[in-house]
Parts: C-alpha cells; sequence; structure tokens
C-alpha cells in the first residue's frame, strides 16, 4: 500500500513537471523572423519557420482541422484564424499566445500538445498566420 502512494506521488510530481515543461515564457526581445503583436507570443514570419510549421501541422494538426475554410471537421477550421477577433471555439482572442495557450492546455475536446516543443509550437503559430 505505501509503495503504491510513493509510485502515485512520483508519477503525479513527473507529470507536474512535463505539464510546466510545455509552457513557455515569453522573450522580452522580438528575435529574427519575429514580427512583435498584441500579445505576448510573436508571430514568426520568416519563411524556415512557416515551412517547419506547416509540415508539423500536417503530422499533427491536419487531421482535424481545415485549413482551407472555416468548416468543422473534428476541430473547427483554421483559414484566417489569426486574422480575425476570437479563436472559433473559445471565443478568447486571436492572439498567438491565445493559440499557444490552446495547444498547451485546450479548451473542449482537443487533445494537448503539451509534449510538443515549444519551437514547434511557435512554427505551427507561424504556418497559422499565413492561412
Amino acid at each position: 500500500m505505501r509503495t503504491n502512494m510513493i509510485i502515485l506521488l512520483m508519477v503525479s510530481g513527473l507529470l507536474t513537471l512535463i505539464m510546466i515543461a510545455g509552457r513557455i515564457i515569453p522573450a522580452e526581445e522580438t528575435a529574427p523572423g519575429e514580427t512583435p503583436g498584441s500579445s505576448a507570443v510573436t508571430v514568426r514570419t520568416d519563411e524556415e519557420s512557416i515551412a517547419r510549421g506547416k509540415v508539423m501541422f500536417e503530422k499533427v494538426c491536419a487531421k482535424c482541422h481545415d485549413i482551407y475554410g472555416t468548416a468543422v471537421l473534428t476541430g473547427p477550421g483554421l483559414k484566417g484564424v489569426l486574422r480575425g477577433n476570437a479563436l472559433p471555439t473559445s471565443g478568447k482572442a486571436a492572439t498567438a499566445e491565445n493559440i499557444l495557450e490552446q495547444l498547451n492546455n485546450p479548451f473542449n475536446k482537443m487533445p494537448s500538445f503539451f509534449f510538443l516543443a515549444t519551437d514547434d509550437k511557435l512554427n505551427i503559430i507561424a504556418y497559422l498566420n499565413t492561412l
């Protein structure tokens, strides 16, 4: 019984560390290839980030999200997602910061992508910005 409690506490602590690692601390300065926006997370605009974001999107997002429109597949269509006022399901402001938060701590039925590297998530956001 005591061994089970110790294992449970260790697993709980490990999950907490994984969740913390999935979050980012916004940078104070704008990195090369990024443009400042109204959110704490800047959107990358360089071609390499966009291309990497497209590849990552196709691997983990395209099964559920349409990029050519706003129709719902499993998740909402994402055409123009960063050009509107609000994100389609949560209704939160359409900012890079809120998309990053959605990837880390999803609203509604979307699975979490906390396990993706922050760089991959920022590249996905760069790609979404082109839709």
